[in-house]
């Protein structure tokens, strides 16, 4: 696969190498028109260069591939691909290791080991998926409520980490954090608690942690510490249960926070939150390409009616006395 390898020496290590899930799918909870998030482990001899090249091409020549793009510079470097029609993320992940074990503990933290930045948010997305599992304490009524909660999300137009709003980890979080303060509540109960919790009862920015958060250690660098880093960027802050912990809601503004909590302006009633209930109606979002259509103009006023003027009486007086005048000249 690297220039300086043989034939052979990449044959093996593209052995080693492992492909993990996380997102949606490994908590369970993917839709049928879900995509598919991955990370790409390797051992420390293949380097993302590599990776975005050989790799990517290897890929890009499948027959059943399509829609290839290969963004190696973005802030996760990423391979976004369509095979047999699901939709397919991967990362890519070099581990300071010459060999990959199959039976790799992603929950020790000394898989850190040499990792830079790039790779441990790539490896952090395994580790928060199943850190989340571990925290709740009934899976299946987590999943079900989460299931509910994406589908109301994303008909209330408040679903994707790439526009600002709620991403599926983080609303993956918020659910598990209502899992554990009603252990043993149904999932009905679930999606009740959670409108009535995130709505009434929690106070933004408070953070919202399935754990408590470790400090210091590898990478003390990048864990997220209120004392350093609430900022104008932590209006939501949503941390991830995993070392090191980091906020899942750094795209959040002020003006996604407000539709998101549907508070719009201090006087707007609570009613029209999203958060209110979800068996209401839901009211419409605001849309700067749709603006309000203006009201239909009024009719025009009916003219007043004519006052009574004296000469039309004086008229009307003279016809009917010149009448009576004539009816007595007959008579005669």
């Amino acid at each position: 696969m690297s220039k300086h390898l043989s034939e052979e020496e990449a044959n093996e290590l593209s052995e080693s190498a492992r492909v993990y899930s996380f997102g949606s799918y490994r908590m369970g909870v993917n839709g049928p028109n879900a995509d598919l998030d991955t990370v790409c482990v390797v051992p420390n001899k293949i380097s993302r260069e590599d990776f975005f090249a050989s790799m990517a091409e290897r890929l890009r020549s499948r027959n059943d591939v399509k829609e290839f793009s290969a963004v190696p510079d973005a802030f996760a470097p990423v391979i976004k691909m369509e095979i047999r029609g699901i939709d397919v993320d991967m990362l890519f992940c070099q581990l300071a290791a010459t060999v990959i074990p199959s039976n790799l503990d992603l929950f020790d933290d000394a898989i850190l080991n040499g990792l830079d930045e790039k790779s441990a948010r790539a490896i952090n997305g395994v580790r928060v998926a199943d850190n989340v599992l571990r925290f709740v304490p009934n899976a299946d009524n987590f999943r079900n409520a989460l299931r509910f909660l994406k589908y109301w999300a994303t008909q209330r137009g408040i679903y994707g980490n790439a526009l600002g709003f709620l991403a599926g980890v983080t609303l993956a979080i918020l659910v598990a954090r209502v899992c554990q303060l009603y252990p043993n509540a149904l999932p009905v109960t679930l999606v009740s608690k959670f409108f009535l919790f995130y709505h009434k009862y929690w106070k933004w920015p408070a953070p919202i942690e399935l754990c408590k958060t470790q400090y210091g250690g590898l990478m003390h660098e990048l864990v997220w510490n209120p004392n350093h880093f609430l900022s104008k960027r932590d209006l939501m802050p949503i941390i991830t249960p995993c070392y090191p912990a980091q906020n899942s809601t750094y795209n959040i503004s002020l003006s996604t926070k407000r539709l998101i909590l549907g508070t719009s302006s201090p006087s707007s009633s609570p009613s029209s939150s999203p958060f209110s209930s979800p068996s209401s109606s839901p009211p419409p979002l605001p849309s700067p390409l749709l603006p309000p259509l203006p009201p239909p103009p009024l009719p025009p006023p009916l003219p007043p009616l004519l006052p009574p003027h004296p000469l039309r009486f004086g008229v009307l007086s003279f016809v009917v006395g010149f009448s009576d005048a004539c009816l007595c000249l007959i008579d005669r």
